[in-house]
C-alpha cells in the first residue's frame, strides 16, 4: 500500500460497523490516501460506484467488503476489520460461507481479539485492537447529565436480569440502543421495570460526533464485552478517548495496555461498589481518565490504527 492509493470505505448496515469504518477511513485520510465512502444503507449501485473510480482497495467491517466483492464480481484487494467473532452470525451475512475467502491473498483481515485470530493457518490475518478518531472522541465542554451510561443490546435473559438491578440502583442513567432492541427489552420486562427503562432510554446513535457527545454527558460508562476472550470492544476505546471513566468486565487487554488505570469488575456487586466509589471520588477519576487519554492518543488513534493496517499490508506486499 502506498499513500495516494484510492480506497473505497464501505459503511455497513451495522451501527457499530459504521462508526468503526468511519474511524478507519479517517485514519487512511490522515496518512494521505484518497478515500471515498459508499453507504450500504443509501447506495444501491455498488458496482457502478466502484468502477467509476477503479479503486485499488476496499475496506470495511467484518465480511461486508468480501460480500459485496463476491456479489458484484469485482476484482479488488480488501482490508477487513473484524470487531465480531469471525465464525459467528454476529459477523453478518455470509459468515458461514466466506471464511475460506479470508485465506485468499487478495483479502487481509485484522482481528480485534488476539485469542481469536488464526495466523498459523491463515497468514493473511493479524491482531489489531480497536482504534478511534481521537479528533472526534475527546473531552468536550459538555455538562455531565447522567451518573452512568450503558449502550448495547439486552438480548439475553442474563443481560436483561442484570440490567434490572442497574435500573433499580442507578436513578441517573442513560441507556442507548437501536429502537427494535429497546422494544424487545421493554416487552420482556416486568411491569415494575418498564417505566424505569422508558425513563433511561435516550434513543440510538449512528454517528461519531453524537456518540462522543453522549459519552461526555456521562460521569461513568459501564461496559460488558459481549464477544471475544481478551479483547476490549469499541465502546471501551471510545469512552477512554473521551476522558470519561470506563468501568468494565475483566479483560486481559485492559490490564495489558492501561495497567492500574483499567477499572474492572468480576461481578455486579463489585461493579456497583466501584461506581459508587468513583462517583464520590471525582478527582481520582479525573487522574485515571487523563492517564488513559495519553495512551489512547499514542496507540489507539485513527492514525495509529491505519498505520498498523498499512504496515501489515506492506509486509504481505499487498
Amino acid at each position: 500500500m502506498n499513500t495516494g492509493d484510492k480506497i473505497l470505505a464501505i459503511l455497513p448496515h451495522s451501527i457499530a460497523g459504521r462508526l468503526i469504518v468511519s474511524s478507519m477511513a479517517d485514519g487512511f485520510l490522515s496518512l494521505g490516501f484518497q478515500v471515498d465512502v459508499f453507504d450500504e444503507l443509501f447506495g444501491s449501485d455498488f458496482k457502478g460506484a466502484f468502477e467509476k473510480e477503479n479503486y485499488k482497495y476496499l475496506t470495511s467491517y467484518d465480511f461486508c467488503a468480501i460480500n459485496l466483492k463476491r456479489k458484484n464480481g469485482i476484482e479488488a484487494k480488501t482490508l477487513n476489520f473484524f470487531g465480531d467473532e469471525i465464525q459467528d452470525p454476529h459477523s453478518g451475512e455470509g459468515w458461514n460461507l466466506f471464511y475460506e475467502d479470508l485465506k485468499d491473498n487478495s483479502n487481509l483481515s485484522y482481528i480485534w481479539d488476539k485469542e481469536l485470530f488464526d495466523n498459523e493457518n491463515n497468514p493473511n490475518m493479524t491482531y489489531l485492537p480497536h482504534f478511534v478518531n481521537t479528533d472526534i472522541y475527546k473531552k468536550l465542554d459538555t455538562e455531565k447529565k447522567y451518573d452512568v451510561m450503558f449502550m448495547g443490546r439486552l438480548d439475553t435473559d442474563f443481560r436483561l436480569n442484570n440490567f434490572k438491578r442497574i435500573l433499580d440502583e442507578i436513578p441517573s442513567l442513560a441507556f442507548y440502543c437501536i429502537e427494535r432492541h429497546y422494544q424487545d427489552a421493554l416487552n420482556r420486562l416486568d411491569d415494575a421495570h418498564k417505566p424505569l427503562l422508558k425513563k433511561a432510554y435516550k434513543g440510538f446513535i449512528d454517528n461519531e460526533p453524537d456518540m462522543a457527545r453522549a459519552i461526555n454527558e456521562a460521569k461513568i460508562v459501564i461496559n460488558f464485552n459481549a464477544q471475544g476472550v481478551s479483547s476490549l470492544n469499541y465502546r471501551a476505546i471510545q469512552t477512554m478517548a473521551c476522558e470519561t471513566l470506563h468501568i468494565s468486565d475483566e479483560r486481559g487487554d485492559g490490564t495489558k495496555y492501561f495497567g492500574k488505570n483499567y477499572i474492572s469488575f468480576k461481578n455486579l456487586d463489585e461493579m456497583f461498589k466501584k461506581i459508587y466509589y468513583y462517583l464520590k471520588n471525582k478527582e481520582e477519576s479525573i487522574i485515571i481518565t487523563k492517564n488513559i487519554r495519553q495512551i489512547i492518543e499514542t496507540n489507539f488513534s485513527h492514525r495509529a490504527g491505519a498505520e498498523a493496517m498499512m504496515k501489515f499490508a506492506n509486509s504481505k506486499d499487498f
